[in-house]
């Protein structure tokens, strides 16, 4: 984010991961506000402007400085973070605050975080820390972006289809959550190997319609109820 143009920019190494044309967007800012946007798909020097992403860095960033920020560029819907909270939640897992404040936490952090979680001796601390875990947008997002944007129930297109139907990418993530195949309230696991991303609607149906035996086959796990079955494929190999 800088003030010289009142634009935010992006180094030439990111190109990749953002879009390939000039699109509008919406940017949330750190307090919740949303405002409009366009990203710029310059080969040199992509970035981000608009009169209110102008205002907002003007009101932000001294004259002749530059900040940095997170942005989760999903979509047409991006997100800005302040680096510090996200660095200091991290650090408190014993991450490099570094690299969790320019976003490139990987599988193995993940692995050390919750390792790190499990190791507490209260239930009741565990079940604290994980929810903090859950509320950091760089360590939540770490999750579903490990695991991808799509219901691990096979079959399932209800993260491809909400995205199709609301044409932008960010909508399929708003209809999926973080499952623990194994029951928390039986085993406080909260390994990477024990969560799966699925739909709401495949969430709910599995707690309220149980039980279920499970049974791993792989990365893969088979939920069975009576004469039914719901499979989950995985890939956890990001996670090596």
């Amino acid at each position: 984010m800088n003030h010289t143009g009142t634009i935010i920019r992006f180094r030439p190494s990111q190109l990749p991961r953002l879009p390939d044309e000039d699109v509008d967007l919406t940017v949330e800012l750190f307090d919740g506000r949303v405002i409009p946007g366009r990203f710029h798909r310059h080969p040199a020097n992509p970035y981000v402007a608009g009169q209110r992403v102008r205002q907002f860095i003007q009101s932000r960033v001294p004259a002749e400085s530059s900040e940095q920020v997170l942005i989760s560029a999903v979509g047409r819907h991006w997100r800005l973070f302040e680096p510090e909270p996200v660095g200091a939640e991290a650090e408190r897992y014993g991450v490099d605050r570094q690299r969790a404040t320019q976003g490139k936490l990987t599988g193995r952090d993940l692995d050390g975080i919750l390792e790190q979680i499990d190791a507490l001796s209260s239930r009741s601390d565990r079940r604290e820390a994980y929810e903090r875990l859950t509320r950091p947008p760089g360590l939540r997002q770490l999750v579903l972006g490990l695991m991808g944007a799509r219901c691990q129930v096979e079959g399932c297109h209800a993260a491809q289809n909400t995205a199709a139907e609301w044409d932008d990418e960010a909508a399929a993530f708003s209809v999926l959550e973080v499952h623990h195949i194994e029951e928390v309230a039986k085993v406080v696991d909260h390994s990477p190997r024990n969560l799966c991303v699925i739909c709401a609607n495949h969430h709910r149906l599995i707690h309220g319609f149980g039980p279920w035996v499970v049974r791993h086959e792989g990365d893969d796990v088979v939920l069975t109820r009576r004469y039914g079955h719901l499979r989950i494929v995985r890939d956890l190999s990001a996670l090596a």
